[in-house]
């Protein structure tokens, strides 16, 4: 069969064969629907994956947002203000593991800054030098903020069968958050 372009197309010759073009319109209808449902399906999934990314980012911040605050609350808690009586009673604890003698523990006034407050503690304890020593390390591991401020060894005359006994004067600031 010719077509020409100038010529009358006959619609009874299409119908007579139509059992090959019924088919033929069918599947090309069918392809551009499914082309189409295609494209947008492809739009769509676009539009998941990037609001997936944009989870993805906001899940990060949130684990990165409780991990500052746990840390904080760690801060917080090293840093709360503590009774001087339960501070002096952690001192008293690290010299006795340390096996120094605490002489004397006197708390003075406490000074404010607008972040910390600062109780400074004024404290003579007698030991050998490693002993002291291993005291002096147990303060500055504490856990709780405390800072020596000053600290002097002197000889204190007496002396065991095994170590010289040292005097040591130190003074301690009990560091905390202002309130």
């Amino acid at each position: 069969m010719q077509i020409n372009l100038g010529s009358e197309i006959d619609l009874g010759s299409l119908f007579k064969k139509q059992w090959v073009v019924l088919p033929a319109i069918t599947f090309i209808v069918t392809l551009l629907i499914g082309i189409n449902v295609y494209k947008a399906q492809m739009v769509k999934l676009e539009l998941v994956k990037q609001k997936t990314e944009e989870e993805s980012k906001v899940g990060e911040l949130i684990n990165l947002i409780k991990l500052q605050d746990d840390r904080f609350s760690v801060y917080k808690k090293i840093y709360s203000l503590k009774e001087p009586d339960f501070i002096m009673q952690e001192i008293s604890k690290l010299a006795s593991d340390s096996d120094v003698r605490l002489l004397s523990l006197t708390p003075s006034g406490i000074s404010k800054t607008a972040i910390f407050q600062f109780l400074p503690l004024t404290m003579r304890i007698q030991g050998s030098y490693h002993r002291i020593g291993k005291f002096i390390e147990k303060i500055e591991a504490s856990a709780y903020a405390l800072k020596i401020i000053s600290f002097q060894l002197n000889e204190s005359g007496a002396s065991s069968r095994e170590e010289e006994v040292l005097d040591a004067a130190i003074t301690i600031y009990a560091i905390s958050l202002a309130e």
